[in-house]
């Protein structure tokens, strides 16, 4: 037998056996090892007990895709969305005004496409003073809601009848046909010529196209209500139903929404 060959024999023994005696040092070899193909595994932390002062609203407004596609003020088959509300379960809708479309009917948007199925539609200028339409949002268009208007930011609330006044301003957002073609002329501005619980009137020009679109105040950004149609004969320009006595109709009507809130720009 050569040198060599019985220097091989004599390493791979002291190998085997070196082995042999750590295993039997340690209890055996651990089977739980931390890689897995040399990739190290890392459990997740464990939840932090104490969050600070975060809260629900905190948690949800970090999810909104900050310049969303499908927002108050986004445009929608000829006419404008107003605000976004959320279902109880957590599903979206958006608004828009009843004359824009009906029950059963699909919209879209132009930058996204088809995105949601119309479930309420009221047009009543005389008894109910309503002309709104809900829109609920396919769940794969949730990432691309955000509840803040676009340009003046908001809703904050809304308000209501006992809390606004006569000469306040009041802001709009709407894809008017001429004035809509621009980014400079959709956000407008104008004066609260007056309200009740049900309906606004401003002196705000308005156009086809900015129907169904959201007016906020100037000031709190609280909602205000929906474009509508031309007043004449008003002393006003452009009046609607009010958010206020939306969401009170729709409540009556068995849809149970709230309003999500944005903050002000």
């Amino acid at each position: 037998m050569s040198l060599k060959l019985v220097a091989l024999i004599v390493v791979t023994i002291l190998v085997v056996a070196g082995g042999a005696a750590g295993w039997w040092m340690t209890g055996g070899f651990d089977t739980d090892d931390p890689t897995d193909d040399g990739q190290p595994i890392y459990e997740e932390p464990d939840p932090d007990p104490d969050p600070g002062n975060q809260t629900d609203d905190d948690e949800k407004k970090q999810n909104w895709t900050l310049d969303g596609r499908l927002r108050p003020g986004s445009s929608m088959n000829g006419c404008t969305l107003n605000f976004l509300f959320e279902y109880p379960d957590g599903k979206l809708a958006m608004g828009t005004a009843g004359h824009c479309a009906e029950v059963d009917d699909t919209v879209s948007n132009p930058d996204v496409g088809e995105f949601g199925v119309v479930v309420y539609s009221v047009q009543d200028f005389n008894d109910r003073k309503l002309d709104f339409a809900l829109i609920d949002i396919y769940e794969s268009h949730f990432p691309e809601s955000n509840p803040q208007m676009r340009r003046w930011g908001g809703p904050t609330g809304f308000t209501t009848s006992d809390q606004t006044s006569m000469g306040a301003v009041v802001d709009v957002y709407g894809y008017a046909a001429g004035a809509g073609a621009s980014e400079t002329t959709r956000p407008r501005q104008g004066l609260l010529v007056g309200d009740d619980e049900k309906e606004y009137r401003t002196d705000i020009p308005a156009w086809w196209g900015d129907s169904g679109g959201p007016l906020v105040m100037d000031g709190d950004r609280a909602a205000l209500g929906v474009v509508s149609r031309i007043a004449a004969g008003s002393g006003s320009t452009l009046t609607g139903s009010t958010v206020e006595w939306i969401l009170e109709c729709l409540k009556t009507d068995g849809f149970e929404v709230e309003l999500i809130l944005a903050d002000p720009l």
